[in-house]
């Protein structure tokens, strides 16, 4: 089996999802924060209108908890307390639920900014609240030490390590760190399920090719800044005919999930739709087949 890119780092907008869809996308990544960030745990709902158009539906999904984003970006410089994780999690919990959302669950790993002590609390607390048909994918820290590696392994079935995070802490031996970490943890329980979180380096994915799944970003460079795939081609020099000769696709899927297309959804659409062709065929031609 190879390793699963799913495709994470667009917005969780309807032209996007249909693009990623008609590219023949299979697998997909996204994240909570925009769904849960402005709710309360308490609130009566978190059903979420028109939810698929906003989603699509992929062959694996992994929800993101969207704690990164909580603390390290847009809502960075908050509250970062137990109290506000324990309630983040609390909503992330309900989101899945009330919407009945079928896909794979990060779990809220807050080592970083409390303690592994806390991110335990909250994981014991978030498997007994989540259906048992959305598996946790808990995350491993270096917070957490090799003690706390092995202890992650024997209580989960599915665990990520975060690659970027291991790049910064050891900058000159992170690929032999990541390595021993997935092997150690089937060496513990060779049934494990291993994420490598933020992952497309090709050496890393080669060299860890027993893991299950991984997430880029890299295939939206091509929206952010222009050029795509490794020759370098500019997004702008996309020829009309590859506009004309997808809109019926692109029209088609949006049809069918009752998702309205004018022109600047179209145009959105189509560059998606370029850019995951080019690295599904890009990670497929190294990893298998991502079907």
């Amino acid at each position: 089996m190879a390793i699963k890119i799913h495709f994470a780092g667009c917005d969780n907008a309807p032209a996007d999802i249909v693009g990623l869809r008609v590219a023949g996308v299979k697998y997909r990544l996204f994240t909570s924060y925009p769904f849960i960030v402005h709710k309360d745990s308490s609130a009566a709902s978190f059903r979420v209108d028109n939810l698929y158009e906003k989603i699509g539906q992929f062959r694996h999904t992994i929800l993101d908890s969207g704690i990164f984003t909580l603390m390290y970006g847009a809502g960075a410089g908050g509250d970062n307390s137990p109290e506000v994780m324990r309630e983040w999690m609390h909503r992330l919990v309900r989101f899945v639920v009330d919407n009945n959302l079928d896909c794979d669950v990060v779990e809220v790993d807050c080592q970083k900014i409390c303690s592994p002590e806390v991110a335990w609390e909250l994981r014991k607390e978030m498997r007994e609240l989540l259906p048992e048909k959305n598996n946790i994918i808990n995350v491993y820290h270096t917070e957490d030490g090799e003690d706390g590696f092995r202890r992650l392994v024997e209580f989960s079935d599915y665990i990520a390590i975060g690659c970027p995070e291991l790049r910064h802490v050891y900058p000159s031996n992170y690929q032999n760190k990541i390595g021993a970490l997935t092997r150690l943890a089937k060496s513990i329980k060779p049934s494990i399920k291993i994420h490598l979180l933020g992952c497309t380096e090709k050496k890393i994915l080669l060299a860890n090719s027993f893991c299950d799944t991984s997430d880029s970003t890299s295939w939206v460079s091509g929206l952010r800044f222009g050029t795509i795939g490794a020759a370098g081609k500019h997004i702008s020099q996309i020829s009309p005919t590859v506009f004309s000769a997808v809109a019926p696709s692109l029209r088609r899927v949006a049809n069918d999930s009752h998702i309205e297309m004018n022109d600047k959804r179209m145009t959105r659409a189509t560059k998606i739709y370029v850019c995951a062709k080019i690295y599904k065929q890009h990670y497929s031609s190294y990893l298998g087949n991502q079907e």
